[in-house]
């Protein structure tokens, strides 16, 4: 929200058999000047996403994020739940530090549009002290009947947030691994790996960039990130605690001037091949100004597949 780094996107392409989902980068002092607005400011998508800027960041919409959610709501590529979810769990929105109480006023506010009501603010208090997470509250929120009629009053695709019973989340990033690997380049990659490696390398010599190395600890974090995904059913920058690459980076003790990262998923997972992957990217220019940023020497490529479904997360650092 804030930082410099865009807000997820959803591009779909179509193949003869299946279809590739790419969800849009985060990506640090990146600044995109040439996003437009669909359709004119005054209409209800515009309104709906300033108002969630309003009611829980208690700010102005920003005029290039204003742009990136609206152009997702209209395109079909973002849906309400998607957009409550991630300004619910935006890093500016966590930095607040808001207790339960102050929390559950600002989910009544933005998504019933209304002040609680005595019997269901106490009865979500008492959920929340007794350990359910503020994404079970967010989830029950949004796939409310409430939610639903604001959706329709501004001509918003509502879509729906799955309900997690799940107080914290049991999934570990391999934090020794990774502290000992800090600064380790070539990594251990597998076949399909390298092969996306090969690539992204091919298009940044074409271009005069020096190649991307290989580091184990990016590598670790990026199969994790892939992995998490699966387990847990959702495809975004942000976990369902609402922590991105940069919080993830950080939290293991990985320093960094310049970090990004890209996501990638198909389903079938046969669809998702290296080279459908990184055309998709490069067909995004936003996924390909990460792929091209200069300052970047270091990468991370992580391959996780079950179900039918393949998702491919790569993180970039300098």
């Amino acid at each position: 929200m804030a930082k410099k780094f865009t807000k997820k996107k959803l591009f779909l392409l179509t193949l003869p058999i299946a279809a590739i989902l790419i969800v849009g980068l985060l990506l640090l002092n990146l600044d995109f000047t040439n996003i437009q607005v669909r359709g004119s400011s005054n209409d209800g998508v515009t309104a709906f996403v300033t108002r969630m800027y309003q009611q829980t960041l208690n700010r102005q919409p920003d005029p290039q994020g204003l742009a990136s959610w609206v152009n997702g709501l209209k395109s079909g590529e973002l849906s309400g739940a998607n957009v409550a979810r991630n300004f619910i769990f935006s890093q500016e929105f966590t930095n607040k530090n808001l207790s339960n109480e102050q929390f559950l006023n600002v989910m009544y506010k933005a998504f019933f549009n209304r002040a609680p009501d005595p019997g269901g603010y106490n009865g979500w208090l008492a959920k929340l002290e007794s350990g359910k997470s503020r994404e079970y509250v967010l989830a029950r929120f949004v796939n409310s009947q409430e939610f639903n009629n604001l959706c329709q009053e501004y001509e918003i695709n509502l879509g729906s947030l799955k309900v997690s019973t799940a107080s914290t989340s049991t999934y570990a990033y391999p934090e020794a691994n990774i502290a000992q690997n800090a600064s380790a380049d070539s990594a251990n990659l597998s076949v399909y790996e390298q092969q996306v490696l090969a690539l992204l390398n091919n298009i940044r010599m074409a271009n005069g960039l020096s190649p991307l190395a290989s580091n184990q600890s990016l590598t670790d974090i990026s199969r994790t990130r892939s992995a998490d995904m699966l387990d847990r059913d959702y495809f975004s920058h942000y976990t369902p605690e609402g922590a991105n690459i940069f919080n993830i980076l950080r939290a293991n003790g990985i320093s960094y001037k310049n970090a990004g990262e890209n996501l990638a998923q198909s389903m079938p997972a046969s669809a998702g091949s290296p080279e459908a992957f990184v055309n998709a990217w490069m067909n995004s220019s936003a996924h390909a100004a990460n792929i091209l940023k200069p300052q970047y020497a270091r990468i991370g490529i992580g391959l996780a597949e079950n179900n039918g479904r393949r998702v491919v997360t790569t993180v970039f650092m300098n």
